[in-house]
């Protein structure tokens, strides 16, 4: 049962009308989930190097987040946080606005913790992902960060 993925995908596929091609909708996609998943400084680079596409052609990745637009530089914080602000909307859809016990423990210094951080949210997509990777196929590589996570379960 992965409610956090579902409600994530679906929020998601609202955005077929931004991205109206099949090909172009599933490069969006991938970036986003890499997006929240990528360890480290969420950069583009290593967006794309957490898709497993370090060692391929970028054109394609930049073209979907406009990067040689002079626009693109102040727009990139509000794609981040237009997958972030999905992200915890996905959660509240899927869990409600409480910290409930599908989340990972808490450490002792945080027991008082009424919500789940941006972390433990992750940490449950995360899981969430290695336990139904097929529900990722249409957009995630077979290289990369991400694909270990969503792929490991089906190989």
């Amino acid at each position: 049962m992965t409610p956090l993925l579902d409600a994530l995908l679906v929020l998601l596929d609202g955005w077929r009308t931004v991205f109206p091609q099949q090909h172009t909708f599933a490069l969006a996609m991938r970036l986003v989930l890499a997006q929240v998943l990528a360890p480290g400084c969420r950069t583009i680079s290593r967006i794309i190097a957490a898709c497993g596409l370090d060692q391929q052609d970028w054109s394609a990745d930049y073209r979907v987040l406009q990067v040689r637009n002079p626009k693109s530089v102040p727009r990139q914080p509000a794609f981040v946080v237009a997958i972030y602000a999905m992200m915890l909307l996905a959660a509240q859809k899927a869990y409600g606005s409480r910290r409930v016990d599908a989340y990972v423990p808490l450490p002792k210094w945080r027991k008082g913790a009424k919500r789940p951080s941006c972390q433990d949210i992750i940490s449950e997509l995360r899981r969430e992902m290695e336990t139904d990777p097929e529900k990722l196929r249409d957009f995630a590589t077979r290289t990369g960060v991400m694909a270990a996570a969503t792929f490991r379960a089906s190989a």
